[in-house]
């Protein structure tokens, strides 16, 4: 579901549409999805979300393709609320990616409409740029039990679009609680609280301040035990500890959770600022002497016997001048003249577990011979080309990716007889990893998916040799292990 206004600039057009062509690429046999378009309106591909396969797939490219910054403004909630009203696949739950560079008004309104649907739709959202709305991104991951992040400087949009992807496709902590076993009158205060979810290969640090502790603890037991579900099954692990402090001069761990502290305050501030919650900052800030927005360090000057008598002076330090640095390093300076916002609906089956094209014919690719000029273009043209399987057809327009011709191709085959799409998925795969390394991010869940495919349809072939006959062919040294082979 995609927002793009007039005022965006070209660029941020063409990455975001590219951006787009990696998530349909990446997706998974099994899927069901949609594509939303919004601004002061907003419009569907599909009535309803549509099973992903080849045809879906194409009529979804051909949408990107005609894109255009057409829609006006920004207006998040009503498509949000058209989305919420479509039925679910049994067993499937629903993901979605928002993508934004600028604010909406009614954040509040957009963040407790998602918090109703938490338990059926997760948000993986994404700022882009230094305007976007921190609130926004933030208040609709946390609320659905999603995942945020952002998009600044020079990082690229694609890569952490498909890392978040790569996220929504494995299970997760979920139901995450932390339980104590504590003597009488003493009391556990933790900060952030327990995660609602913690996604694979993911970690958080929480921290546990004890209140009420007298002398006559010190010599007690207690302990922490950490429950939580994943699909299904619940786990927990317990942790038995002493009450007596350790001895040691090194205060790191509490200075770390007192600035903790200090950033919740400060974030919970964006909502609403108080005296009391300014008060409670400057209070963690000078017992922990960790400094804070309202606090600053005073130094003193303990060599002289006689104070000192002259009034403190301000000190302007020069900045640098960003425009004029900018300039000087030849990069043009400047924001996002709008909002670029991309919202992307799909279901994923619960008990999915494997891996699971044809975006541009032959004839777009010949009308396009600039799309040649670059490694990086040749990439996205051979992705263009995967099927919705995983596979490669065997045509001009592959062959002219790898510098030579479909007849070429086809006598260059290992095993004569042969399916030819097995021969064509294979060298894809190596020249991906061969000239599409520095941006593995951006297809490794595509590449993952091919592989599936090819391992399904290669039963009798020996796919280490077929390899090292690829390797000879694109002038290659890609290793089996590096393909998942």
């Amino acid at each position: 579901m995609t927002d793009i206004i007039r005022s965006s600039g070209k660029n941020k057009i063409e990455t975001a549409k590219e951006t787009l062509v990696l998530l349909l690429k990446s997706l998974r046999k099994g899927c069901f999805f949609n594509i939303y378009g919004f601004g002061d309106t907003f419009e569907s591909l599909f009535q309803t979300s549509v099973e992903y396969n080849q045809v879906s797939m194409d009529l979804a490219l051909k949408k990107i393709k005609k894109c255009n910054a057409d829609l006006g403004g920004t207006k998040i909630l009503e498509p949000l609320q058209d989305i919420f009203s479509k039925s679910l696949e049994k067993d499937y739950t629903r993901q979605v990616f928002l993508l934004t560079d600028g604010e909406v008004s009614n954040t509040a309104q957009i963040i407790e409409e998602v918090k109703k649907h938490a338990s059926t739709h997760r948000f993986f959202t994404l700022g882009i740029g230094e305007g976007a709305s921190t609130s926004l991104i933030k208040g609709v991951a946390t609320a659905s039990y999603g995942k945020y992040d952002f998009i600044t400087g020079k990082a690229r949009m694609q890569a952490k679009v498909l890392r978040c992807l790569k996220l929504s496709f494995q299970r997760s902590a979920t139901n995450i609680s932390l339980h104590w076993k504590l003597p009488g009158g003493v009391e556990a205060v933790v900060c952030p609280k327990a995660p609602e979810v913690i996604f694979h290969q993911e970690r958080t640090v929480v921290y546990a301040q004890l209140k009420g502790l007298e002398s006559n603890h010190m010599e007690e037991k207690a302990e922490a035990t950490l429950r939580y579900f994943c699909g299904t099954m619940e786990y927990q692990q317990a942790l038995e500890f002493s009450l007596k402090p350790a001895e040691t001069d090194s205060f790191s761990i509490h200075f770390m959770a007192a600035k903790l502290l200090i950033k919740n305050g400060l974030d919970g501030m964006e909502e609403c600022s108080t005296q009391e919650s300014i008060d409670q900052i400057v209070k963690i800030s000078i017992e922990s002497n960790v400094i804070s927005h309202y606090t600053a360090y005073i130094a003193v000057y303990k060599d002289g016997k006689e104070p000192l008598q002259r009034p403190m002076t301000r000190q302007d330090i020069p900045l640098i001048d960003s425009q004029t640095f900018h300039l000087r390093k030849g990069t043009p300076f400047g924001c996002i003249g709008g909002c670029i916002l991309a919202l992307i609906s799909f279901s994923c089956c619960q008990h999915s577990s494997g891996h699971s094209g044809h975006s541009s014919p032959s004839s777009s690719i010949q009308e396009n011979e600039s799309l040649f000029d670059s490694k990086e273009n040749q990439l996205m043209v051979l992705i263009g080309l995967q099927k919705a399987d995983g596979s490669w057809n065997m045509d001009n327009a592959l062959a002219k990716i790898f510098i030579s011709t479909e007849s070429k191709l086809k006598s260059s085959i290992p095993v004569k007889g042969v399916d030819p799409t097995l021969w064509a998925t294979l060298l894809s795969l190596i020249w991906l990893h061969a000239h599409g390394k520095n941006v593995k991010d951006d297809w490794e869940l595509l590449a993952s998916k091919a592989v599936s495919w090819l391992k399904s349809k290669s039963a009798g072939i020996d796919l280490k040799e077929w390899i090292e006959a690829g390797n000879d062919f694109l002038k290659t040294e890609v290793e089996p292990g590096q393909l998942g082979i």
